[in-house]
């Protein structure tokens, strides 16, 4: 696993229990969107959605 992704996991685990699908989807798309604006906008661009 990247470096930053596991960053990221750990940062959501701080902030957001893995209570609600709703918190997870959030939580999903956070991860996404951290790993795009990294290099693919695209993915930043679909993870907002």
């Amino acid at each position: 696993m990247l470096s930053r992704e596991r960053k990221a996991i750990d940062e959501i685990r701080q902030v957001a229990p893995f209570r609600l699908p709703t918190a997870r989807i959030r939580a999903a798309r956070y991860i996404l969107s951290r790993l795009a604006n990294v290099g693919d906008m695209n993915g930043a661009a679909g993870a907002d959605v």
